[in-house]
């Protein structure tokens, strides 16, 4: 009929630009491996071709002169991967944008072979082999400025990449990637030590994907697809790691051994930590931290603004295929409107089944924030947490208290009383930890019988004086199990205050860690503050 064949047109003319790709190409920072798991398995688990887009991808090496941000800015490939000097191009004029951090931490490390180097004041006076000129390898310099070493005072070579100019005595410290080269030499039984920056208080994004700005103005939508479909590559890979493994071994490095890409992938994977924080996140307050140390080390100019270097998603509409798809329900809405009587009738049953949803939904959301026991915050809805108290902090500079808190010989209650009883003295401490507790802190239990709380707003001196009154409040009460039995129990506290030289929440995390070691050490039910943090 006419109208058959008018409805056909119209599907034609719909559906076949949703289904014709559009060729990109992204440059990546080094030879195929784990690295760039996410990619291959967007490419090949179908997530770029679902997005429209018909996906190249470029690998580098040591002798390539393939920059990835040189080769985006010159219009060469669309899309790079770079680490944190990124945001030095982007000062320096370059016209890219971050669209998202793959690892959360670096991999960069020295490494050395000599046992008499252990830090990095053992490096002074010795030969590095980094990336020249210098400005390339702020991540390596900025530690040496951190600790007051003269950085004129270092021997500086360039990189030859290879593990080889350590063993044969070129060089004292190799610049190196911590899923990389730590594996060969363990593999070769060579005694290795490796020195990270992020033990000097350095810790910067890295496998940053970026673009060009004038391609994500012009094609918004394209980029915006490339972005979550690379991001859907990354979580298949991270849930799917041996299957990922399998093909970059199959068909992209069949030189690299099986063996070094499950080290490889479990590296990356704490660098990443899918676990607690969202894929590809990045935050503005630690980009301007990262650009500071750019600062300091004169790379770049005081007074930069990173104003449109952080991708925000603005930037476009719908997608085309979104639009695409949005046109053919309407069209097939209108020749089945037929129908649309029978839809009514359902409208109440799927009204009463979206509610049932929407309850489910919220318990679950219960059930994945929260310690099954206490009630408290879990681990992960805890890390999210302090990572965004850290950015308010990195942004407003507005300090936070730490206290980590643990309870004395809970061993010994849980194999005298049970550990129905030992159940039960969590949940009485976290009903008294949490009468202390302010709407704005976090209060959560990471689990046996070791809890946290977060205070923002608070000095050192007040939350001295709450952990210590948290302390006499646990001490001088009982614990009543039941009608006849009462126990005394007691608890330790670290205290840490986060400071400006504070990069990341970890760092205040493991001087409040360090605390409370001291204050079991020294002979528990006491509060410690970690020197540091005064």
């Amino acid at each position: 009929t006419p109208m058959k064949r008018v409805s056909g047109l119209l599907l034609l003319i719909f559906v076949l630009p949703v289904f014709a790709l559009e060729p990109v190409s992204l440059q990546l920072r080094w030879k195929h491996q784990f690295q760039f798991a996410g990619y291959y398995a967007a490419l090949e688990k179908g997530y770029y071709a679902q997005a429209g887009l018909d996906v190249t991808l470029h690998e580098n090496g040591p002798t390539s002169q393939k920059n990835a941000i040189a080769r985006v800015v010159n219009g060469e490939v669309q899309f790079g991967v770079s680490n944190a000097g990124l945001v030095a191009a982007f000062a320096d004029g370059k016209p890219v944008v971050a669209l998202a951090s793959i690892l959360q931490h670096s991999a960069a490390v020295w490494i050395v072979t000599d046992p008499e180097i252990q830090s990095l004041h053992d490096l002074a006076g010795k030969r590095l082999m980094a990336l020249m000129p210098i400005s390339e390898s702020v991540e390596f310099v900025a530690p040496f400025l951190r600790e007051g070493i003269d950085v004129d005072s270092l021997h500086w070579r360039n990189t030859s990449f290879s593990i080889h100019s350590l063993l044969e005595g070129e060089t004292d410290a190799l610049n190196a990637y911590l899923s990389n080269e730590p594996f060969l030499l363990r593999e070769m039984g060579v005694p290795f030590y490796t020195i990270s920056p992020r033990t000097y208080g350095i810790d910067f994004y890295s496998d940053v994907l970026f673009t060009h700005r004038d391609y994500l103005r012009e094609h918004p939508q394209r980029v915006e697809r490339f972005r979550q479909a690379s991001l859907e590559g990354w979580r298949y890979a991270m849930t799917h790691p041996e299957e990922i493994i399998q093909l970059i071994h199959e068909k992209y490095s069949p030189e690299k051994s099986l063996a070094h890409l499950r080290y490889e992938a479990n590296v990356l994977r704490e660098l990443i930590v899918p676990d607690l924080v969202e894929i590809g996140h990045m935050n503005t307050g630690r980009w301007e931290n990262i650009a500071r140390t750019f600062v300091d080390l004169g790379v770049i100019e005081p007074g930069f603004d990173l104003e449109g270097f952080i991708y925000t998603g603005k930037e476009g509409l719908a997608s085309i295929q979104s639009v695409g798809i949005a046109l053919l329900m309407a069209l097939l809405a209108l020749v089945l409107g037929g129908s649309l009587l029978h839809y009514y009738r359902l409208t109440r049953h799927l009204k009463i089944e979206i509610a049932q949803r929407r309850k489910a939904e919220a318990r679950l959301k219960t059930l994945v924030n929260t310690d099954h026991l206490t009630g408290l915050c879990n681990r992960r809805n805890f890390y999210l947490q302090s990572a965004r108290e850290h950015a308010r902090f990195l942004r407003y500079r507005q300090s936070y208290a730490l206290l980590v808190i643990d309870v004395d010989w809970f061993k010994q209650i849980n194999d005298v009383h049970g550990h129905l009883c030992g159940d039960q003295v969590l949940m009485e401490i976290a009903l008294r930890l949490q009468r202390e507790a302010r709407n704005t802190d976090c209060l959560a239990r990471l689990g046996g019988e070791e809890f946290v709380f977060l205070m923002p707003n608070t000095d050192l001196s007040g939350a001295m004086q709450i952990a210590e009154r948290i302390r006499l409040g646990i001490a001088d009460t009982p614990f009543e199990l039941d009608a006849s039995t009462a126990i005394k129990v007691t608890i330790s506290i670290g205290v840490a205050i986060c400071t400006a030289q504070d990069a990341v929440f970890e760092a205040v995390l493991n001087r409040a860690d360090q605390a409370l070691y001291t204050a079991k050490g020294s002979g528990r039910n006491r509060v410690v503050s970690n020197p540091a943090s005064v």
